[in-house]
This record gives C-alpha cells, structure tokens and sequence, in this order.
C-alpha cells in the first residue's frame, strides 16, 4: 500500500511541473536551444569547458596582468 502511495505521489508531482511548464510563458524559454543534439553522457560532460582549476590556484592575483597587444 505505501508503494502505491509513493508512485502516486510521484505521479501528482510529475504533473505539477508538467502543468508549470505548459502555464509558463513562450518568452521564458527563448533562450532555450530546442533544435539540435544534446549529449549528456559522461564521456560528453567530461572536461567539456576544458577549465584547468589547476591553473586558476597557480594564476598570480597579486600582479597586474600584462597588457595585451
């Protein structure tokens, strides 16, 4: 019986946010890349900034960083 209860209450709340997103406004997802392929496998997610930490720790924030030119 506690199973039962569990998946309805899951299912109540898989319809909160399906009945959100359908009030919300068209506007609000405009930023939303709907076209294209999305990979969120581990292997994609791996590095994908490509951001070294390691060079952020060692960077000097002490000095002035030279002009570019």
């Amino acid at each position: 019986m506690a199973l039962v209860k569990r998946w309805v209450q899951r299912l109540n709340e898989h319809q909160a946010v399906a009945d959100a997103i359908a009030a919300s406004s068209p506007v609000s997802w405009q930023h939303v890349n709907l076209h294209g392929e999305f990979d969120f496998s581990e292997d994609a997610l791996k590095d994908s900034l490509r951001f070294d930490v390691e060079a952020l720790f060692a960077f000097d924030w002490k000095s002035p960083a030279a002009p570019l030119v």
